[in-house]
């Protein structure tokens, strides 16, 4: 599967999952919940994965933690946020470029409609 294909997949884990918990979610418990789905629709997930930051060929460490890599193609990053604001959006950016990554999706969970809390962002467009 492609990274968009992982992408939707994504999507349609987090939107499964909040239909099941419903708003309002902390973090932690999004986390888990989105992780146990997306297992379960075939996904290859991994949880809080420290994530090295690679400059001009080397490797280093600044202790960047991913919420879920997804299939070693994308980051997904949860909130719980009244909004997700471009800040949101430029850090996952600045985890996808060092390390070769083209999609991020920072989730908010504390949105009343998922659909609302679903962002997309693409390295190199």
């Amino acid at each position: 599967m492609d990274a968009n294909g992982i992408g939707i997949a994504v999507v349609d884990s987090a939107s499964a999952a909040r239909s099941a918990l419903g708003p309002g979610l902390l973090e932690g418990a999004c986390e888990a919940c989105l992780g146990h789905e997306s297992g379960a629709h075939g996904l290859c997930v991994e949880r809080q994965v420290a994530v090295p930051i690679r400059h001009e060929g080397v490797e280093v460490d600044a202790g960047y933690r991913v919420a879920i890599p997804v299939s070693e193609v994308v980051i997904v990053e949860l909130k719980s946020a009244d909004r997700l604001v471009p800040l949101h959006l430029a850090q996952r950016l600045g985890y996808l470029k060092p390390n070769g990554k083209r999609l991020g999706h920072p989730l908010n969970c504390n949105v009343v409609h998922m659909r609302n809390g679903i962002e997309r962002v693409v390295n190199g467009s």
